[in-house]
């Protein structure tokens, strides 16, 4: 979705080698952080305060993870839970106290400085580029956050992807399928995917479907429609469970 170049997610960061080659000093930066005019996102990178207090805990996440983009050694990709707020998705129920990323050159990641570096082998389709950052896409991230996020916060997101058209059952299951098996915290993968519905339209109904499963109710019908005798509809029901089929015929026994 494109964006206005006034958004406060594009603030452009200042790392503390270019503030240096510009001339200003350590002295100065901190001046500026006193002064109310710059914000540290974190060790060595700063953006401009007015931006930085324009911005949700999603919009302060993606702020991050630009600079940690900025940071890096090597050549890494935007990944697992990191990857939502890019999406517009829901972080019901998800920390985003650090900062997640995948390796493109396979190599062991490293943990630390708030920023957790993923390695796996990434396959044709898996990144694509939004808002200018390189992030993995809608179907590998919906996999991704089933092995990062309780089962239900998952769900809530991987509903959410499927509702807006971002991905489908099948490339979930395709992708799943060539060997997502292999990375570790998948336990709870295969249940997301069984429990996925797509026509949740919320992080409420989400959170209620998941709870009809954990308390053994009977699944209900999604955005069931009401309709008056005549066949008008007059209503939508998030959920409801439909008419009971009518009892067959009794036998009549012959005489």
């Amino acid at each position: 979705t494109p964006r206005a170049d006034h958004d406060p997610r594009h603030a452009p960061i200042s790392l503390r080698r270019e503030l240096l080659a510009s001339g200003m000093s350590d002295a100065n930066i901190r001046h500026e952080m006193r002064a109310g005019r710059l914000t540290r996102v974190r060790h060595g990178a700063y953006v401009a305060t007015p931006s930085w207090d324009a911005l949700d805990g999603d919009g302060r996440h993606e702020v991050t993870t630009r600079a940690v983009l900025r940071q890096a050694r090597t050549d890494v990709v935007v990944s697992h839970t990191s990857a939502l707020p890019l999406y517009a998705a829901p972080t019901w129920g998800i920390g985003l106290d650090e900062v997640h990323v995948t390796r493109r050159d396979g190599r062991a990641g490293r943990h630390e400085a708030g920023t957790v570096q993923h390695c796996g082998a990434i396959r044709d389709g898996d990144v694509r580029m939004l808002h200018g950052v390189p992030v993995m896409s809608p179907t590998r991230v919906a996999l991704e956050v089933t092995t990062r996020a309780p089962r239900t916060p998952a769900l809530v997101v991987v509903n959410d992807l499927l509702h807006r058209g971002l991905t489908t059952t099948e490339e979930l299951e395709a992708r799943y399928a060539e060997g997502i098996e292999r990375w570790s915290h998948t336990l709870a993968t295969d249940i997301v995917l069984r429990l996925a519905n797509p026509a949740c339209e919320s992080v409420a109904e989400s959170r209620a479907w998941a709870f009809f499963f954990e308390q053994h109710l009977p699944r209900p019908e999604s955005q069931y429609l009401v309709a008056c005798p005549g066949g008008e509809v007059v209503a939508r029901l998030h959920f409801a469970r439909g008419p009971a089929p009518a009892p067959p015929a009794r036998a009549r026994c012959s005489s």
